[in-house]
């Protein structure tokens, strides 16, 4: 009872990532519908924003397995598959905010 507990609360942490999925969702529309290159070139370019449009199906299928590794008493890699979600979300935190203020002087980012 007690893993079940402790994997529930940690998927439930790491479901926060959810949390801002519809504004990230609409800047990857923006993002895919810019000005650009065409053809394929276009389709290389919008590749990255339609993948990570899907993370929330990613999440779902790893919490998911996780649940079935629990169930056949895997409980290392039940924590690990539910800690991956977790552990992006922190990283991706990280970047956001390792980029700092911008320096005087600079050009403004595109």
């Amino acid at each position: 009872m007690g893993w079940r507990i402790g994997l529930v609360v940690l998927q439930a942490v790491g479901a926060i990532s959810i949390v801002p999925y519809p504004a990230i969702l609409v800047a990857n529309v923006m993002s895919i519908a810019g000005e650009g290159p065409s053809g394929w070139e276009r389709f290389r370019a919008a590749l990255p924003y339609l993948l990570l449009s899907l993370y929330p199906i990613v999440w779902i299928a790893l919490y998911r397995w996780s649940w079935r590794l629990l169930a056949r008493g895997a409980t290392g890699p039940a924590f690990l598959a539910s800690a991956v979600p977790l552990v992006l979300s922190t990283v991706g935190v990280i970047l956001f905010f390792s980029g700092g203020p911008p320096k005087p002087g600079a050009p403004p980012h595109p």
